[in-house]
């Protein structure tokens, strides 16, 4: 699959947003500390779960360090095998689909942001990035309605602002 430039610079500036607001999160809701809560939960109470939700952001640290360096095929292999075994993080997920964004792996990226979004309806990076995603693969009536919940629920000024650009793109076409 070829990528025009424009669609180049899109997804490139749609991963740095999203990997940009997602780690720059300060002042979650009552609603985003609740789904936090109940996945730290899920995350102790599940089976093969590699420890606790500090131990498993260690480790997610450690395996982007590895996709960074020298080593990225063994940094997402590490990935995918805490994905595996805590299914309900969401932060996992996210990394997975940015990184499936970069690789153009578009359809994995897709089914990771929607596995983000069955675990927190409420979590707009999510629903951004999938919207973008959408739109690159040419499914303007999924990304348009992904960037109107976006446009609707982002109480980041930064992610309202680039939904509602994004939007306006989208309704031109």
């Amino acid at each position: 699959m070829k990528f025009s430039g424009l669609q180049i610079i899109i997804i490139l500036s749609a991963v740095a947003i999203g990997a940009a607001l997602f780690f720059a999160r300060t002042t979650p809701n009552e609603k985003e500390v609740a789904a936090k809560q109940k996945v730290e939960k899920n995350v102790e109470d599940q089976s093969g779960s590699t420890g606790s939700e500090s131990d498993i952001n260690a480790q997610i640290d450690s395996a982007l360090t590895k996709v960074r360096s020298e080593a990225p095929m063994a940094g997402i292999m590490k990935l995918r095998e805490i994905a595996e075994n805590n299914p309900e993080n969401i932060r996992v997920q996210m990394e997975l689909g940015a990184l499936s964004i970069q690789t153009g792996q578009l359809d994995k990226a897709v089914t990771r942001f929607k596995r983000v979004i069955e675990l927190d309806t409420n979590f707009i990076e999510a629903h951004y990035l999938l919207a973008v995603v959408n739109a690159n693969k040419g499914d303007t009536l999924s990304a348009t309605k992904g960037m109107e919940f976006v446009v609707d629920n982002a109480g980041n000024p930064e992610l309202l602002k680039q939904g509602k650009e994004f939007y306006k793109e989208l309704k031109k076409n």
